[in-house]
Order: C-alpha cells, then structure tokens, then sequence
C-alpha cells in the first residue's frame, strides 16, 4: 500500500480499530488506509493526536523498526485489550489502548483521516455516496491500481512461472512438509 501512495505522489496513513465481540466471541477489526499529501502527511502524528485529545483518548507512541511498526512494542502498550491505533506515514503508530466501558467515537478514525485527507465533511460516511454506476466504476479503477501492488496477486503470477520451471508450488511444499512430520507421529502411536 506504501507503495502505492508513493507512486501517486502520496504517503500512506490509515487506522485500525480493534474490538472484542462479547456476545458472540471473537475479535472485530477495522483497518483503514488511504494517501494524502506529503504537506498533509507532516501534520498526520498532531492531527491524530488532537483529535484523539477531544475524543478522550490519550495516544502513545508504537515506534517503527525498518520502516514497519515494532509489533512487540504495540502488544506491550495495549496487551489483550481492545485498542484504537493511528498509522503514520514512516511506519510507527500512536496507540490508545481502550478499557472496558470506555467510550470511544466509532467514527474517530474516519474523522482524522478525511480531516488530513482535506475533506472533513466526508468523516461522515453518508456523505460519501454516489451513483450506483459511479461507484462501480471507481472500485474497478481501483481495482485495476491497486493490482500493480497486490502482494496476493504477484504470488499468484509467480506460482505458474515456478511450476513451469519444475519447482514446486510453495502450497505444495507446505502440504510435502505436513505430511513428513505427520508419518514419524502417526508411526510413533501405531507402536
């Protein structure tokens, strides 16, 4: 995705928004991203900070190690508690654990990046409605963007080049690896 923004002359923030479901066990996680403009991508840390600030969160800082958020030191601020995370720009975070019963705007994360994306209006998703053909026709825009930077998409163009080559597909030598280390153990219970 970083990728991506930088290709479009953009860097890349976004949000994650990690909720326990209580009723029905499980978790419930949203992670949003979207570029914005290098000026915009200097304020990202104060703007999430602020508007964090005014909805009562306090945020901490998740630094980043090679570009990517130190994942340990995320679990360490917020543990097995369900949390509210900002993404900025240079890979590190700003994470505001949230304990049970707090209060916390669904749509904060919303907030601050349409705020740093200069559409602040569009914070509110009704706002962002268009015509059925309209939106159609922007999802396969994006669609066909985003395919030059789909890790997903890349593996599956390089597994038929691998087969061909006579390498084996990476699924098969996950399946050739299973079955080796289940013969030893299915050996061992039959004596």
């Amino acid at each position: 995705m970083r990728t991506g923004a930088a290709a479009a002359g953009q860097r890349l923030v976004g949000f994650e928004r990690h909720l326990k479901l209580r009723s029905k066990g499980g978790n419930h996680c949203h992670l949003n991203t979207i570029g914005i403009s290098r000026a915009a991508a200097e304020t990202a840390a104060e703007v999430f900070t602020q508007l964090a600030s005014e909805a009562g969160l306090t945020l901490a800082a998740v630094p980043a190690m090679d570009g990517q958020m130190d994942m340990a030191a995320l679990r360490e601020l917020v543990g097995d508690a369900e949390y509210f995370l900002g993404l900025l720009p240079d890979g590190s975070g700003l994470a505001a654990p949230l304990v049970p019963g707090q209060r916390a705007p669904m749509q904060l994360g919303r907030q601050i990046l349409a705020q740093l994306a200069g559409v602040p209006e569009r914070a509110d998703w009704k706002e962002c409605t268009a015509a059925s053909e309209a939106e159609a026709e922007a999802a396969e825009a994006f669609r066909q963007y985003f395919k030059l930077y789909d890790p997903a998409q890349a593996a599956a163009e390089e597994e038929p080049a691998a087969v061909a080559a006579g390498e084996a597909p990476a699924a098969a030598d996950d399946v050739a690896a299973a079955a080796a280390t289940e013969e030893p153990a299915q050996a061992a219970a039959q004596e």
